[in-house]
């Protein structure tokens, strides 16, 4: 039985009073004794207790690691509260998820994270505060009694919320009681030979609930706590230099961290556990000569880890999880709770001290896992784990895998964990992991990811062949990818997510060795296309390239299946479309993309421009993203001796204004037989290198500027504002106003000479006096409005991509005011000069930086989006857009998404300007739209006569 005297508060000030002196933490240069540190820990916990802090309510730990992130947990021990860690590097969106659902009363933070991340409801004490310090400076630094906290402090009180990862898509809290606490160091303290002169390594993020156990079993033992730095997960090369420098005695650490050290590089540690994911075979052969190694196996629900093996031997094979800590039972029972004989597996449930008590606010959900122990007394429960295992002769634990880890493959039940101990075992392997991909075809196909953890690459026919030799041929992964190192969690497990999705399957059952192509990232003006629940279909763009008239059907798909072969963004299809989450596109092989599907062969008709309009929006019908068709062409063929047309459609998402140049040069250099220039940078670094500028400092500062341009206000300009579903082309009308040549040249030529001015600003300054006019609104003179860039000269480039197949172009708002006198030119353009990188940093906030995204979604769209093309007018030529077709072309990549009411664009081609206006039709009547583009020609032809 566990009383008072047992729980961590008591243990630790019992180690105070023998070993006052000696050293209890260290973090850097700073060194604490463990008078020193309690001193600290009974001041903050006194200040707790006046705020409130007590036996069954929570306060929330907001802290990096840190001196006063163990000084924060002691403190909430001693008062009897229960403390909630909260990671500040989570989304947003999970941290407020986390204060709702846990409403903690307090929140222990720095000044950095309690102004934006703690909700308003919520008391705040910062840490860093000179206020805070003063408070603490008089308060008491003795063992606050039980007749100070708001009441007794029990062993059955809680002692932290963890929260884990929820089936239903919601992480779930689990409450843990000190006795549990209290058990874990108890036996680990004797187990792990822990003393006073033990250094123990505080490893896990305190998100995890192994750093509870790393700081209480050190710190009533009286040994030094060491810390690392907060990020110790992306610094592992460095842990080695880390634990010689502070001569770390003890340490636990995931097998996927430990699989990245070389060997050697532990010399001084003498108690090494392992734990947080079944290890692979071999690591064990590695790390246990000269040390005491041991498996520590545990969920969150059974306070950190409820069995033990070791020590290890260097034996082949993975290692067992041993036999259960002392006032803990183990059964391995089958659907009906029944035990199972020896060798036979079944579901492991876990009883004792050391299981939680419930699922935070979760009643349904506790009951379902939290059953009656049918082997102990009145009233006591076991935890159904969800794994499975089964017992040795020798009484000890094999951890098989989990349950819902098994999966049917053409009707054979399979269990992954096999496979994945299969693969470890074979020479070179430190790591692996299996999962259930897909053919073309559909199929489901294993899919097997190897680590080798050094610089030798790994041959997948070898490990094939080792895999053969001990499992049958069902359970051998057709894809086998080999990888550097396996991506991590933030508690050091290998994150199944972030796993490089393979490249579609071949349907034989070769080996298919993949780089990992699989997954790309999507710029900004992508995700904008494809939020959450978007299907994205309906959207194409479209040119009409004149070809040469020996042109020839073979030779034209040898053309484009080079073309499609050398472009990765064009055989990318759009995923993860039924979990209604954000979505990712896959690129697939080359090859895998057959050009004779994507080509359609027509005669030339008598009416060229109708029929090219028919025909594409036929192949925009065409266009599926979930299925990888994302090009369409139709070759409008005119016989031997004419030029024909090449009508290209292709999906907005992987296409922009410099793609389209690309993709018509490379067509012709592989129809005349020639090597297509490489391409420099993909579109993947491309991406990739954008969503981690996303996260920086200098993209987080321009926030208050996009925050102050959406805030200003924005009337609406019609009956209503758009329907927050992407209106369609049926409800969409559509007007379009050229002005001659003489006048195209007077407005975008002659006065951009004369000013100096920008011709995007000159149409601009028209259109917000037009608007003012329109909206009869003079007071009103602000006009906030969606502009387009290129994307393509950002400070996250790291190569030339003017040879990158992709849609890199970007949306963002601009607020623009003429000023009260004058024609407003000089005012608009800079206005636009002074957008930082042409305004890119609003798409990297607002769709990469989850922090920023909450911000800014609040706020709707601009109901006006504006976009201007300058095209060269080029002699008619072979492989060369024909101008005259556009308006016979179907352009939906700007199809009116929610909240916009005017779609506007600015072309010029043929030496004249082409105005065209897109509108909801219930929300906007012909006759308005008429009016405001001819005030829009007006006061251009005001700015060209008045400048």
């Amino acid at each position: 039985m566990i009383g008072a005297d047992d729980l961590v508060p008591s243990l630790f000030q019992t180690q105070v009073i023998r070993t006052p002196r000696a050293p209890a933490i260290a973090h850097r240069t700073t060194t604490l004794t463990y008078a020193e540190l309690n001193a600290r820990v009974n001041q903050l916990a006194h200040l707790l207790i006046r705020r409130g802090a007590g036996p069954e309510r929570i306060v929330a730990l907001m802290v990096p690691r840190s001196i006063d992130m163990v000084v924060a947990v002691l403190a909430v021990l001693k008062t009897g509260a229960a403390y909630l860690p909260i990671d500040t590097e989570y989304p947003r969106e999970r941290i407020s998820y986390l204060f709702l659902d846990a409403r903690p009363f307090l929140a222990l933070t720095t000044e950095a994270a309690a102004g934006s991340l703690v909700p308003r409801a919520v008391d705040v004490i910062s840490l860093d505060h000179p206020a805070t310090q003063i408070e603490l400076d008089h308060e008491s630094t003795a063992d606050p009694a039980d007749t100070q906290r708001t009441s007794p402090l029990t062993a059955r009180s809680p002692a932290y919320v963890i929260y884990t990862s929820g089936s239903t898509g919601r992480p779930k809290g689990v409450v843990v009681e000190h006795r549990g606490i209290a058990n874990l160091v108890l036996t680990r303290v004797g187990f792990h030979a822990v003393d006073a002169g033990s250094r123990l390594l505080q490893f896990a993020s305190l998100s995890f609930d192994a750093a509870v156990s790393e700081i209480c079993t050190t710190l009533t033992s009286g040994a030094c706590l060491i810390l690392g730095p907060s990020d110790m997960l992306d610094q592992v090369a460095q842990l080695p230099e880390l634990i010689r420098r502070h001569r770390v005695t003890h340490t636990t650490l995931p097998p996927a961290v430990l699989s990245r050290l070389p060997l050697g590089s532990l010399p001084t540690v003498r108690t090494l556990v392992i734990a947080g994911e079944s290890p692979p075979a071999g690591l064990v052969a590695k790390w246990a000569p000269g040390r005491e190694m041991f498996n520590a196996y545990g969920p969150t629900e059974t306070t950190v880890c409820c069995t033990m093996a070791g020590p290890l031997t260097a034996a082949k094979g993975v290692p067992g999880i041993g036999r259960p800590l002392p006032n803990v039972q183990v059964h391995v029972l089958d659907d009906r709770l029944r035990p199972l004989p020896s060798g036979n597996i079944g579901e492991l449930y876990v009883a004792g001290v050391g299981v939680a008590r419930c699922y935070l606010n979760r009643p349904a959900l506790t009951v379902g896992r939290f059953v009656a122990d049918p082997f102990g007394g009145r009233g006591e429960r076991m935890y159904r784990t969800g794994d499975l295992a089964r017992s040795r002769p020798d009484g000890s634990l094999e951890f098989i895998g989990r349950e819902d880890r098994q999966v049917k493959i053409h009707g054979l039940r399979i269990e992954l964990g096999e496979i994945e101990a299969a693969l470890t075992r074979v020479p070179g392997v430190a790591n692996a992991v299996v999962t259930v991909g897909a053919t073309a075809a559909g199929d489901p196909r294993l899919v097997g990811y190897l680590a080798s953890g050094s610089r030798i690459a790994l041959d997948v026919a070898t490990v094939r062949a080792h895999l053969l030799e001990v499992l049958p041929s069902h359970l051998v992964p057709g894809t086998l990818i080999t990888l550097d190192k396996m991506p991590l969690t933030a508690n050091g497990k290998v994150d199944l997510s972030d796993l490089p999705r393979p490249e579609r399957l071949h349907s034989d059952s070769g080996i298919h060795a993949s780089d990992g192509l699989g997954t790309t990232l999507s710029a900004p003006d992508v995700r904008r296309l494809l939020r959450p629940g978007s299907t994205a279909r309906g959207l194409s763009e479209s040119r009409a390239l004149r070809v040469p008239p020996n042109l020839d059907q073979e030779r034209l798909a040898a053309a484009v299946q080079t073309v499609l072969d050398h472009h990765d963004m064009l055989r990318a299809r759009q995923v993860g479309l039924d979990l209604t989450l954000p979505w990712s596109l896959e690129v697939d092989a080359p090859g895998t993309v057959d050009a004779r599907h994507v080509i359609t062969r027509i005669a030339l008709p008598p009416h060229v421009t109708a029929e090219v309009g028919r025909q594409a929006a036929a192949a925009a019908h065409r266009l599926d993203p979930e299925r990888g068709k994302l090009l369409q062409m139709v070759w409008l063929d005119a016989g031997p001796e004419a030029s024909g047309l090449l009508l290209i459609v292709a999906h907005p998402l992987v296409i922009d204004d410099a793609s389209w140049r690309i993709l018509a040069f490379d067509l012709a250099t592989a129809w005349a037989g020639d090597a297509l220039a490489p391409v420099r940078t993909s579109y993947r670094s491309w991406a990739r290198s954008l969503a981690v500028e996303a996260q920086t400092t200098e993209r987080l500062a321009e926030l208050p500027l996009w925050q102050r341009i959406l805030e200003g206000g924005d009337p609406p300009l019609g009956t209503r504002r758009s329907a927050p579903a992407p209106d369609t082309r049926s409800t969409t009308g559509r007007l379009a106003v050229t002005l001659t040549a003489d006048h195209t040249t007077s407005i975008l030529t002659d006065l951009p000479a004369r000013l100096a001015a920008g011709a995007e600003a000159i149409l601009l300054t028209g259109l917000v006096h037009a608007v003012a006019r329109w909206r009869s609104t003079p007071a009103e003179r602000s006009v906030l409005i969606e502009l387009e860039g290129s994307g393509r000269a950002t400070p996250a480039e790291s190569g030339s991509l003017s040879r990158t197949v992709g849609r890199f172009s970007h949306r963002f708002p601009v607020r623009l005011d003429p000023g009260p006198d004058g024609t407003g030119l000089n005012a608009i353009s800079t206005q636009l000069r002074e957008l930082p990188d042409r305004g890119i940093g609003y798409g990297m906030l607002r769709y990469m930086n989850p922090d920023a995204a909450m911000l800014l979604a609040d706020f709707p769209d601009p109901q006006i989006f504006f976009r201007y093309t300058a095209c060269s007018d080029s002699p008619p030529a072979d492989w060369v857009a024909v101008p005259r077709f556009s308006s016979a072309l179907p352009a939906t990549g700007t199809d009116l998404p929610r909240g916009r009411a005017l779609d506007l664009s600015a072309e010029v081609h043929e030496h004249q300007l082409h105005l065209t206006l897109r509108w909801p039709d219930d929300v906007l009547g012909r006759t308005e739209a008429r009016r405001l583009v001819e005030l829009w020609v007006d006061e251009l032809r005001h700015l060209a006569h008045d400048l």
